[in-house]
C-alpha cells in the first residue's frame, strides 16, 4: 500500500471519530459550553483533515472559503475548549474573540495573497502560524496549570496525559510543516503528509477515549452536584470534613489568602489531600478549588460593596483584601456570578430607596 493510500485511510479513520465524537456531544450535552466549543473545535479539525488531503489554498469556490476558515480556527477553538473543559470557564470576554478574530483575519489575508508562483506570503504568513502555535501552547498551559486545583479525580489524571499527547502532537505537526517549507523536496510530501494523518488520527482517537471514559454525570457539567445515590463508604465521614472544611474556612477566613493550595488546606486541617478533594468535590459539589475559595471571597466582597460605611473604599482595595490575586480575576469571577460589574453593584446596593 502507497504513502497516499494510507494517507486517506488516516484521514477517512479521523473524519469518522470526529464525526462520532461531534454527534454524541451534541446529541448528550450540547447546552453546556465545553460541548459546544469541542464541537467547534472537531469541525475545525474536520475542515483541516479535508483541505490538506485536498491542498485546498485559495478561495476560488466557496467551500474552500469553509474549509480554510476552519482550519485556521483550529488553535483557537483548542485554547477556548481546554478553558472551559479544565477551568470550568463558561463564558469568554471580549478580548479572547478578539485575538481569534486577528487570527482569522491574517490567515485569511494570508490564503487570499498565496500565489502558486510565489507560494505563502511571510508577512502574513510568519504571524498567522505563530498565532497558531502560541494559542495552542496558551490552551496546554491552562490544562497544566490547573491541575491542582481540579477536583474530580479522573480529570485530574487526564491532564497530564492530554497535555504531553497534545502537545507531543502540536511539535511534532509544526516540525513536520517547517520541514517541508524548508526543504520543499516533493519526494517527501507523501510521507511528511502521512504523519500529519497519522498523528491526527492518534490525538482524536485519544480525546474520543478519553472522553467517552468520563460518567456521563460529570464529563462536561459547570458544577457537579453532590451525587445522592449510592453513596460512597466513607459518606459520613466525608460530610464530617466538608462541615469541617466549612467551618474552617469561614471562621479562619482562609480564602483571604491568594496564595492557598488545596494541599496547603489539608495540611491547615490535617487531612490528606485526597480525602479533602473528594469532600469538596463530591459533598459540596464544587469541581474546582479556586472557584471553592472564589465563592468566599465574592461573599466578603458583596458585603462590603452593600456597606455604606465602605463606600468610599477602592473596589480593588476590597477585592485584595478578599483574597484576589489581581483586578482581572476578581472582575472576570465578579461577572460570572452576578452577570454585572462591581461598580454597578455598588451603585445598585447603595441607592436611596425610592418614596
Amino acid at each position: 500500500m502507497s504513502f497516499s493510500e494510507l494517507d486517506l485511510v488516516a484521514r477517512g479513520g479521523a473524519l469518522s471519530l470526529l464525526a462520532l465524537l461531534t454527534a454524541l456531544l451534541l446529541r448528550d450535552h450540547r447546552h453546556t459550553v465545553p460541548a459546544r466549543m469541542a464541537s467547534a473545535l472537531m469541525f475545525g479539525i474536520a475542515c483541516s483533515v479535508i483541505a490538506e488531503a485536498h491542498g485546498i489554498t485559495t478561495f476560488d469556490q466557496p467551500l474552500n472559503f469553509v474549509l480554510v476558515i476552519g482550519e485556521a480556527a483550529v488553535s483557537g477553538f483548542f485554547w477556548l475548549f481546554v478553558r472551559s473543559w479544565f477551568n470550568d470557564e463558561v463564558r469568554f470576554g471580549w478580548q479572547s474573540w478578539a485575538l481569534i478574530g486577528v487570527t482569522l483575519a491574517l490567515s485569511f489575508a494570508n490564503y487570499a495573497l498565496w500565489t502558486p508562483e510565489r507560494g505563502n506570503f511571510w508577512p502574513t504568513d510568519l504571524p498567522m502560524r505563530a498565532l497558531w502555535l502560541g494559542l495552542a501552547l496558551a490552551g496546554l498551559w491552562v490544562a497544566w496549570q490547573g491541575r491542582e486545583n481540579d477536583l474530580i479525580e479522573a480529570r485530574r489524571r487526564l491532564r497530564i496525559g492530554f497535555v504531553w499527547a497534545t502537545g507531543s502532537a502540536v511539535v511534532v505537526i509544526n516540525l513536520i510543516y517547517a520541514v517541508n517549507n524548508l526543504t520543499s523536496l516533493e519526494r517527501t510530501a507523501p510521507a511528511m503528509s502521512l504523519a500529519i494523518s497519522l498523528v491526527t488520527l492518534a490525538v482524536t482517537g485519544g480525546i474520543c477515549a478519553a472522553v467517552l471514559g468520563f460518567r456521563r454525570s460529570d464529563i462536561f457539567l459547570s458544577r457537579q452536584p453532590p451525587a445522592r445515590n449510592d453513596p460512597p463508604a466513607d459518606d459520613s465521614a466525608s460530610a464530617l470534613l466538608a462541615n469541617r472544611v466549612q467551618a474552617h474556612v469561614a471562621e479562619q477566613r482562609a480564602y483571604r489568602d491568594e496564595t492557598l493550595t488545596i494541599a496547603a488546606l489539608a495540611a491547615q486541617l490535617g487531612e490528606p489531600e485526597y480525602r479533602l478533594r473528594r469532600a469538596i468535590n463530591g459533598r459540596l459539589g464544587h469541581r474546582n478549588f479556586a472557584a471553592f475559595l472564589n465563592g468566599y471571597r465574592l461573599a466578603e466582597v458583596k458585603a462590603a460593596l452593600s456597606d455604606p460605611a465602605q463606600r468610599d473604599v477602592p473596589i480593588l482595595t476590597i477585592a485584595l483584601d478578599a483574597g484576589f490575586g489581581s483586578l482581572a480575576t476578581f472582575n472576570r469571577a465578579f461577572r460570572d456570578s452576578e452577570a454585572t460589574t462591581p461598580s454597578a453593584y455598588r451603585a445598585a446596593a447603595l441607592a436611596p430607596p425610592r418614596a
